[in-house]
């Protein structure tokens, strides 16, 4: 593969679990979606990741894996993965797999042999400790809440865990334990996997194990985060793991990095030259006004909106290549997130596509964005599967809230709204499956679904179909692919605009984040429509009209 081919790529994130059953057990495999390529191909998407298909007790949905070696027997067999590649490929899609390595399952075969004998030669592959006075050796809080070490039955050693009891973390100062791991990514690079998503990738490296920190809730404990998420010492694992696997073929990688901030962060993380990766996630607004806790909430307006991305944007400058997202298996549907409920509708969900798709770096849909796939409203907790929309629900009861105020923050924030099954069409279970969903197909599939929409030439799916045509197959491709990011906030209040430019090509995006008219000055008499979620853009004089939502695409080339 070519160097930073990625820069000119689209890519389509797929959860497995969710995105069609072919086999009628209700859960979604990989059979499920090879049937679903030309799909994708229709799209326009020419990179696809797959959240984990590798064998798993499905403690954290695939995120615990078990052997990294095997297909999951709920996702299929080893030849199915092998079919999947080998059909992508002919679509001219390429195949990126999801890498859990900074923990694995507690059904490991590896983790079982380290808790059998704490002190022997497997458990040195993981943080295994002995605890104080019958207490864990530190008071970290794992991210999921409670103390992030398990005790290891009687023997008064517990092991760590960022994330649930089940993922026990991996210890990558061990050598032969990062042996075993470039092993087994080059096993799936040789298979034909054209990169890895990388999952909480800056939790590799730890700071002293028996550091106790200053409690930061009421459980005494404080968040974990503070010392495993980028620790210096990190860089060394993450340059010798790209020169000995993905680094020698020019795979494509992105990883999931809490931490990276900085400049001199991000260049040593996604410099385009020799980054670790080739990209990692732009999370500048995923949680815009949620924190840790999703009772602890700010307000914010379309202005700290701009605000974030302009500063992400000239963060990343022109050496750093990001991976641009709205939604993932971990965050809720970005029209349910980022617009009032008056902009919750064709063209505030059109916006947003603009604005993301036509930003600098690699653009990744998650499934059911093109839809316009909602958040579900369960009645109960108990309906909800998502570990941390328990933990979170606990939190905000123990905190005072009602159970009504408790299950509002669940309504906004879980995984699960991510999670239902992709609506393929108005049939029993939105096509899903023939059998029983494993978890419940929003209501609105009758009137959110990929059949009824390609049959819609004015659909939302039509509207991504348009602009990621304009990414890849138009006069616009270069400057969208490799063009700079300008933003202007000063073009007008609750108005998002930004520069695409690349030599004399230059397109300006605007977006007007609110229900209400809005009023802009060309920037030059070359000014001329692309493209508008509204259809025809409506001039007066020297100005463009913005309707409540509206998103322009407008023609800014200088002249030759």
């Amino acid at each position: 593969m070519q160097k930073n081919w990625f820069q000119h790529a689209v890519a389509y994130q797929v959860y497995p679990k969710s995105f069609s059953d072919s086999n009628g057990d209700g859960i979604g495999d990989l059979k499920g979606i090879t049937a679903k390529l030309d799909y994708l191909k229709t799209l326009g998407v020419d990179l696809l990741w797959i959240c984990p298909v590798c064998c798993s007790p499905m403690a954290d949905n695939g995120y615990d894996i078990s052997d990294y070696y095997h297909v999951d027997p709920s996702m299929g067999r080893d030849a199915d993965l092998d079919e999947l590649i080998a059909e992508a490929k002919k679509r001219g899609i390429a195949l990126m797999m999801d890498m859990v390595l900074n923990h694995c399952s507690d059904q490991h075969e590896l983790f079982r042999k380290a808790t059998a004998n704490p002190e022997g030669e497997e458990a040195s592959f993981f943080y295994i400790r002995k605890g104080h006075d019958g207490q864990p050796p530190n008071n970290w809080r794992c991210w999921f809440g409670g103390s992030a070490w398990e005790p290891i039955g009687e023997s008064g050693y517990y092991y760590l865990h960022v994330f649930t009891k089940h993922q026990p973390d991996l210890n990558w100062e061990n050598p032969k334990l990062r042996r075993r791991i470039y092993r087994m990514l080059n096993y799936w690079l040789d298979k034909g996997v054209a990169g890895f998503r990388m999952d909480a990738i800056t939790d590799l490296k730890k700071l002293p194990l028996d550091t106790q920190l200053s409690p930061d809730g009421q459980d005494g404990l404080a968040a974990v985060s503070r010392w495993t998420e980028n620790i210096p010492g990190i860089g060394d694992f993450l340059s010798e793991m790209r020169d000995q696997t993905y680094g020698r073929v020019n795979a494509a990688t992105v990883g999931e990095a809490g931490g990276v901030h900085t400049r001199e962060d991000l260049e040593k993380y996604i410099s385009l030259d020799h980054g670790y990766f080739s990209m990692i996630f732009d999370f500048c607004v995923s949680r815009i006004n949620v924190g840790f806790y999703w009772h602890d909430r700010t307000s914010w307006t379309p202005e700290d909106f701009k605000a974030k991305l302009k500063a992400s944007s000239e963060n990343a400058g022109e050496r750093c290549w990001m991976g641009i997202v709205l939604e993932n298996h971990d965050q809720p549907r970005c029209i349910d997130h980022f617009l009032p409920p008056e902009g919750q509708n064709f063209y505030g969900a059109s916006m947003l596509g603009l604005m993301q798709l036509m930003r600098r770096g690699t653009p990744f849909l998650y499934q059911g964005q093109e839809l316009g796939m909602r958040n579900v409203h369960w009645k109960t907790i108990d309906q909800y599967n998502d570990v941390s929309s328990q933990s979170q629900y606990r939190a905000a009861r123990e905190k005072g809230y009602t159970n009504e105020q408790a299950m509002e923050f669940i309504y906004e924030m879980s995984r699960d709204n991510a999670r239902t099954p992709f609506q393929w069409n108005d049939g029993p279970n939105a096509g899903f499956t023939f059998g029983t969903p494993w978890l419940p197909v929003n209501e609105n599939y009758l009137e959110i679904n990929a059949e009824q929409q390609l049959e819609d030439l004015a659909s939302l799916l039509r509207w991504y179909q348009q602009l990621i045509a304009l990414r890849k197959r138009s006069e616009w491709s270069e400057v969208l692919a490799l063009g700079s990011e300008r933003h202007l906030p000063e073009l007008g209040q609750n108005v998002l605009a930004y520069i695409r430019q690349l030599k004399q090509k230059k397109l300006l995006v605007v977006c007007n984040f609110q229900n209400q008219e809005a009023e802009i000055s060309r920037l030059s008499n070359r000014s001329k429509s692309v493209l508008s979620n509204y259809g025809v853009p409506v001039t007066e004089g020297e100005n463009w009209k913005l309707r409540p939502f509206e998103a322009l695409l407008i023609d800014e080339s200088e002249e030759k």
